[in-house]
Parts: structure tokens; sequence; C-alpha cells
């Protein structure tokens, strides 16, 4: 595809992102495990189809292919990542997300034009499906061990009670019984 081409495909896979985030997912309800997984598939199939984009028909819907992906899949791992995160855990979790987000931005395009230059002008594309593959094998496999132990969250919250001294249980369990006062309503208007 051109250059003329490529503003309006990439306008429209940005326009499929938002979709997917403002409308799809709060609809679809899907979980984690299957926005990670549907989100790198999509973003696998859309670099695939970037090999073979040789008309804008097929360059556009490659992006907006990847627009879907991205806006499943970024949201997906981000929230997987972040609810594996014990509560001490959250602030380093979101700097790691943010960071890894960041440097896909700077790493990418030196990475993939040097891959299209001295390699082939297909590599970075094969090179982001493969990689785009094993994401969704991995988010399939470590999600799903990850619902066979929801249990595992309830065990893991006993593990504070239990490091927590009897002082700081009271007050918890006192904070959990009290009951917010409510106002009075007084008369007239």
């Amino acid at each position: 595809a051109s250059a003329q081409y490529t503003g309006p495909a990439m306008t429209m896979g940005a326009m499929a992102t938002l979709i997917s985030q403002l409308v799809l997912i709060p609809r679809l309800k899907l979980p984690i495990r299957s926005l990670m997984v549907y989100g790198a598939l999509m973003m696998a199939m859309s670099s695939l189809f970037m090999v073979w984009a040789q008309d804008f028909a097929l360059f556009a819907f490659a992006q907006i292919m990847f627009g879907f992906g991205q806006g499943f899949g970024r949201p997906g791992f981000s929230a997987g990542a972040s609810l594996a995160a014990t509560h001490e855990q959250q602030g380093d979790v979101a700097g790691l997300i943010t960071a890894a987000n960041g440097m896909g931005f700077v790493v990418s395009p030196f990475f993939g034009l040097w891959m299209y230059e001295n390699v082939a002008s297909s590599a970075p594309f094969v090179f982001s499906a493969v990689l785009a593959i094993a994401l969704a094998l991995y988010a399939f496999f470590a999600a799903k061990r990850g619902e066979r132990s929801k249990a595992s969250l309830k065990g893991a919250s006993r593990s504070m009670e239990k490091s927590m001294s009897a002082k700081e249980l009271r007050k918890m369990e006192s904070v959990k019984r009290k009951k917010l006062p409510t106002r009075k309503k007084r008369g007239g208007l």
C-alpha cells in the first residue's frame, strides 16, 4: 500500500480499537482470559495479512483486525497482570505494564526496520505473528491454570489475616460490622 493509503487505514485501525474498548468489551462481558487470547490471535492474523497485503482493501482489513486485537488484548493483559498481583505489588505491576507498553513503541521501530531491511520485507510481520501466537498460548494455559485455583485468592486473604495482629483483626471486623450513620430528614424543603 502506498503512503497516501497508510493514514486512512491506520485511522480505521484506531477506530476499531476504540469500538472494541468502548462498545464490544462492555457488551460482551468477556473474561480476561478470552480478551487476552482473542486479542493476541487477532493481532497474529493481522500480522499475517500484512505479509499478503498488495492492495488497500487487505491492508485496511489488516489494520482493522490489528485494532480489534489491540483493543481486546491490551486491557486483557493489563487486567490479568493486575489481578495476579497482591495488593502490595499493584504499583510495581502498573509500572511494569506502562513500561512494557512504552518500550513497544521505542524498540519495535528499530527492530522491525532492521528485520525489514536485513532479513526480509515480511520478517517483522511473521515475527510479530509468531510472538502473538505464543502470547495467545501462554494466556490460554496460564489463565486456565489460574481459573482452577480461585481458592488461592481466598487462601491469600487468609494468610494476610494470619499475619495481622489481633488488634488489627478486631479493628477490621468492627469496620465491617459498623453501619454508616443515616441522616435524619428535616421538615420543609
